[in-house]
């Protein structure tokens, strides 16, 4: 080997690095002499052990791993960092097949140094590969604990006091506006939920983090994805980064509300208000559920029915044809039992006043309907 391979390494190396330098954009930043200077000592390593016929030591792995460990630092693609290790491998095996040009070498030892150099070529990329990973799971723990810190910083702490060098450092424009979010998931999986909300595409000029068992994080704008089943939303307003505290609050405020309804999507507040109010006012809510959803007896199956199709109208913007379609009823039995919910609970559904009130009391009943008890009159 070091008969045929040796006094040429020299040339070898140039190749691959010229190679290397041609090929791989990455490369441009990394100058000639420090490429020259890992192949060759990872080289030399290899040959040395083949000469000794016995495989890579400890010591010549921690050598080889330093390449891998320094192009994952330098952002070199690990593709790429592969690709020089392929042309140098390439190198050899032109060297020693032209050696039997020349008469160094004869075909069968040719192809018995062949197999042998593939012995340790599979070995020295495995240990870069491994080096390179490493160094990778280091930094993105790093980047991971930073954007967490950055997030937790500007959403949790008192009018978002993030240090100014983080902000800029983050790419953030301190008199840009930004949304907060606070996402959740009804299977309670938080890493598939940062997972789904840092997929390309789906955040703009965002950063998020595990919080309290949800994700929460900031965003130039509202997410315009719909996201997949069982994970909702809340979605605070606009404003100034020292805002975004006072957003994420809105935000829980919304995506709470939308977990007590089983509401998925991106939703903002003004999407659930009366879901919020309806859930938020103890007192309001039991006296709208004795007001206007006692009088139909709603543990019965009559008066579910009876509510049911209240609900199918305020559903369908009043509209009796609308809610008879869907209730796969005739519009004169809709409007029959429109009459006898009002009959029953002294209202009109021609009375803003009263349609508001019957939506919150629809609402908070639902709410008592979802813990799996059907609500009652106080008292």
């Amino acid at each position: 080997m070091l008969t045929a391979v040796g006094p040429r390494i020299g040339e070898l190396v140039d190749r691959a690095v010229a190679r290397a330098k041609e090929a791989l954009s990455a490369y441009e930043e990394i100058t000639e002499d420090e490429l020259r200077s890992g192949i060759l000592a990872d080289l030399e390593r290899a040959i040395a052990a083949l000469v000794d016929g016995r495989p890579l030591s400890q010591e010549d792995r921690a050598g080889m791993g330093q390449i891998g460990d320094a192009r994952a630092r330098q952002g070199i693609p690990l593709e790429q960092m592969l690709q020089v290790y392929r042309f140098t491998i390439d190198e050899i095996f032109n060297e020693l097949w032209r050696s039997t040009e020349d008469g160094t070498l004869d075909h069968a030892q040719a192809v018995a140094l062949t197999r042998q150099m593939w012995q340790y070529a599979d070995p020295m990329m495995d240990v870069a590969v491994q080096a390179y990973r490493a160094r990778e799971l280091q930094q993105a723990i790093a980047d991971s604990q930073g954007r967490t810190a950055l997030v937790h910083s500007l959403l949790l702490s008192p009018g978002g006091t993030a240090a100014v060098d983080s902000v800029l450092g983050a790419h953030l424009d301190p008199n840009g506006s930004y949304v907060a979010i606070r996402a959740r998931c009804t299977s309670g999986d938080v890493r598939q939920l940062l997972l789904e909300l840092q997929t390309p595409g789906v955040l703009e000029g965002a950063a998020v983090a595990p919080h309290e068992g949800d994700v929460i994080g900031y965003a130039l704008r509202r997410p315009s994805f719909t996201p997949p089943e069982g994970i909702m939303i809340g979605v605070g307003p606009a404003g100034h980064l020292s805002a975004l505290p006072h957003s994420l609050a809105v935000a829980t405020r919304v995506v709470e509300t939308a977990a007590a309804f089983a509401l998925g999507g991106v939703r903002s507040l003004d999407q659930v208000a009366l879901e919020a109010v309806s859930r938020s006012e103890d007192v309001l809510g039991d006296h709208l559920v004795a007001r206007y959803i006692a009088p139909c007896e709603p543990a019965t199956a009559v008066g579910r029915e009876l509510l049911g199709t209240i609900r199918a109208v305020l559903a369908s913007d009043l509209s009796v044809e609308q809610a008879g379609a869907a209730l796969f009823v005739h519009a004169n039995t809709v409007r029959n039992r429109v009459r006898r919910y009002e009959q029953l609970t002294g209202t009109s559904l021609r009375s803003v006043d009263d349609l508001v009130h019957i939506r919150l009391a629809l609402l908070r009943a639902e709410l008592g309907w979802r813990g799996g008890s059907v609500p009652t009159p106080p008292g």
